[in-house]
């Protein structure tokens, strides 16, 4: 005999086909069905946002690395480039002797003290510009103290130089 629906039981054709067999059971076995589910449900959420706070997690560590090693190399060139400035056997500013040094110290000073706002106007995002600004800060700084010196050093050169050849010519005169 058929059952009545009731408070406690239902009754659905298979599928909705006719002829299927109709399947009966208990709304109560039916919600704690649904209730396990909802809980699967729940912790499958939580692993999915847990996995989805560790690939956050491994990005922006990833994009650290990334703006510490692109830091790192533009700085490398940077000071390379300050000591060929400055060291370069031909051309370089700490070469140049006497008044050469004097006469080349504005172009020379001019050309390092530019530098940082370049490699910080080519910098592809401000993590690696904050990074690399005080670096280049303290290299400039450093290499101004190396120009003045050599400049004050090479100022005395010729003011010396000078000072013998005013002596050469005043013996030569008196001669």
């Amino acid at each position: 005999m058929p059952t009545v629906p009731g408070a406690d039981n239902y009754q659905t054709l298979g599928a909705n086909v006719p002829g299927a067999p109709i399947q009966q059971g208990n709304y109560k076995e039916l919600s704690g069905s649904v209730q396990q589910s909802g809980a699967e449900a729940q912790r499958l959420a939580q692993t999915v946002q847990s996995v989805g706070h560790g690939l956050a997690q491994q990005t922006i560590a990833t994009q650290a690395m990334d703006n510490e090693a692109g830091t790192k190399t533009t700085f490398a060139q940077a000071q390379g480039h300050v000591s060929g400035l400055l060291t370069d056997p031909e051309h370089g500013f700490l070469r140049k002797m006497g008044s050469d040094a004097s006469a080349a110290r504005d172009t020379t000073v001019s050309t390092i003290q530019a530098l940082p706002q370049a490699i910080l106007d080519s910098m592809p995002n401000d993590a690696q510009r904050k990074m690399i600004a005080p670096h280049l800060q303290t290299m400039v700084n450093d290499a101004m103290v190396q120009i003045n010196n050599h400049t004050a050093q090479q100022s005395l050169v010729a003011n010396t130089a000078a000072t013998k050849l005013l002596i050469q010519a005043s013996g030569n005169s008196a001669a």
